[in-house]
């Protein structure tokens, strides 16, 4: 048996308890309550799930399901930056790439001090989020605001 945890496009959270790999795509796409169409994707993984052989001896699984195959992330800081990722991608992912040279290209004290919100939002996203949980599948895309914001004392 194996225990697979599922993560939706709509922020849903599932998890499930797996007999055989075999059933693992159908399992996973049928438990996101999603079609045929989903993309299952290892938690921070860049590509879809096609083979399942490489799942087969792990004992859990962190999988994302959603319907689009990538999500046009766009950046605010000063101005606005985008760039295309798949809905697997955590947090952590995108604040390296906007911090980054590629991104706004901040020096390292300001990265260190970088955080990624929702537009408005009053906390930063933890790191390890998802952006697929940020996005619904109509629109395929996720806006962010970069801050270097001190959060550590409320």
């Amino acid at each position: 048996m194996k225990n697979v945890e599922i993560h939706t496009e709509a922020g849903g959270l599932h998890s499930v308890e797996l007999e055989n790999a075999e059933d693992l795509l159908r399992v996973i796409r049928e438990a996101a309550g999603l079609g045929e169409d989903a993309h299952v994707f290892e938690h921070d993984g860049e590509e879809p799930l096609i083979d399942i052989e490489i799942v087969r001896d792990r004992k859990a699984l962190v999988m994302v399901v959603h319907r689009c195959r990538q999500v046009q992330v766009t950046v605010r800081f000063d101005q606005e930056k985008s760039k295309a990722f798949p809905p697997s991608a955590t947090i952590y992912r995108i604040l390296k790439w906007a911090v980054g040279k590629q991104g706004f290209n901040l020096d390292p004290d300001q990265a260190g001090k970088a955080n990624l919100t929702l537009p408005n939002a009053v906390s930063p996203l933890p790191k390890d989020t998802v952006v697929g949980t940020l996005t619904d599948g109509a629109t395929c895309s996720s806006h962010l605001v970069l801050t270097l914001k001190d959060f550590t004392n409320g």
